[in-house]
């Protein structure tokens, strides 16, 4: 039950960078590590937001588990 709620609010904070990176940045492209080629913060918000999404779908799965047992 434990791992899930900490799941939640990590899906909970990638969901509210997501929306931050989203809003924020005003269409210059976002940095990625490495080498890689900047990616629009479009892109990045979708990405941060589906992953979020299901890392708390995730977490809420694994405390309605924890409650069976």
């Amino acid at each position: 039950m434990g791992l899930g709620i900490i799941a939640l609010i990590i899906g909970l904070g990638a969901a509210g960078a997501g929306a931050y990176v989203g809003f924020a940045t005003n269409g210059l492209p976002v940095a990625l590590p490495g080498s890689l080629a900047g990616a629009s913060p479009e892109a990045i918000a979708i990405v941060m937001l589906i992953s979020g999404a299901i890392t708390m779908v995730l977490g809420a799965a694994s405390i309605f588990r924890a409650n069976d047992y």
